[in-house]
């Protein structure tokens, strides 16, 4: 029994190495490349891709609340289009600030900006005089930094004269010069 076992694993092996090389294989010989067709193919290998050049962003600073030490910090924000305006001051000052302000109008009269903020909102409302202090002092000191036709920040709430909890301003008074 194990003889036959044994001739029959021959058998297989046997008869599957042989049909391996029964199977018609094709011819390569008319497939000759000439030295052309050679130098073609090497011709077209793809040139090195070109990446773009990073463009150098230009970026300001601009000032916002570190709330750990309760102070201003001086931040660098990048600046795309080159235009530094108030309207992309203000937005960039708010957006790193925890909380909600709202700059309902930005005015440029005779080197003086006004900036109207949203009474329902920090920092005229829920807020500590030394935190009101501070985001009153990032607009102003932002503003003032980056804008060359500036010379004054006023403050005025949608109500009119800048008032909250801490502080009572005029309608037409100066928070911070040049």
């Amino acid at each position: 029994m194990k003889h036959w076992f044994s001739f029959a694993c021959i058998l297989l092996v046997t008869l599957s190495l042989c049909s391996c090389s029964l199977l018609p294989f094709e011819d390569t010989s008319d497939m000759d490349l000439t030295q052309e067709e050679i130098d073609s193919v090497q011709d077209t290998t793809p040139a090195a891709i070109s990446t773009p050049q990073k463009r150098n962003i230009k970026t300001i600073s601009i000032y916002t609340v570190d709330t750990v030490n309760e102070e201003l910090m001086p931040i660098s924000v990048p600046l795309y289009d080159n235009e530094v305006t108030p309207a992309f001051i203000t937005d960039e000052v708010i957006n790193n600030l925890e909380d909600t302000i709202k700059v309902t109008e930005l005015t440029v009269e005779r080197r003086q900006i006004f900036v109207t903020l949203d009474s329902q909102y920090a920092p005229v409302k829920n807020c500590s005089k030394k935190y009101e202090t501070l985001v009153l002092d990032c607009l102003a000191n932002s503003l003032l930094d980056n804008l060359s036709y500036v010379d004054d920040v006023i403050f005025r709430c949608d109500t009119g004269a800048y008032h909250s909890a801490n502080y009572e301003f005029d309608e037409n008074e100066v928070y911070r010069s040049k």
